[in-house]
């Protein structure tokens, strides 16, 4: 409702231009869905790193993966006419927190089970990579 002075300028005036109204419907998307969808977007990447660590996940790893989007470099349009997030951004949010999927990771019972899956990649010796990377776990 705060914005709705500042929506409602621009969508008067595109109706002078325009009468299927296109235009307005698009400035109420850019100003008002896509900010919400991208804020929902974000919040299910906090609920789902969460989710991961309690199940004994590698938090780490889903940072990993948006870095590896990123590279990929498929062309992504600017965050602002975007639903989702950029993979920078959501790579940022992730590592800020990090430190609370950590604590959820402790609290979790894999303690016990991340220790032995760090002994057995010990074990394995030079495949440890191939067992981190695959499993994403510890």
């Amino acid at each position: 409702m705060s914005q709705a002075p500042l929506i409602l300028i621009p969508i008067l005036a595109s109706l002078a231009f325009d009468v299927s109204f296109y235009s307005a419907n698009m400035i109420l998307q850019l100003f008002l869905s896509m900010p919400a969808s991208r804020k929902h977007e974000a919040e299910a990447d906090y609920i789902g790193l969460l989710m991961a660590a309690k199940a004994c996940y590698r938090p780490e790893a889903a940072m990993e993966f948006w870095a590896r989007m990123e590279k990929s470099g498929q062309g992504q349009p600017p965050q602002i006419l975007s639903t989702h997030p950029s993979n920078h951004n959501r790579e940022e949010k992730i590592r800020e927190w990090l430190p609370e999927a950590h604590k959820q990771l402790e609290a979790s019972e894999c303690g016990a089970t991340g220790r032995y899956f760090d002994d057995f990649k010990r074990g394995v010796g030079g495949m440890e990579n191939a067992f981190g990377n695959a499993f994403g776990r510890w």
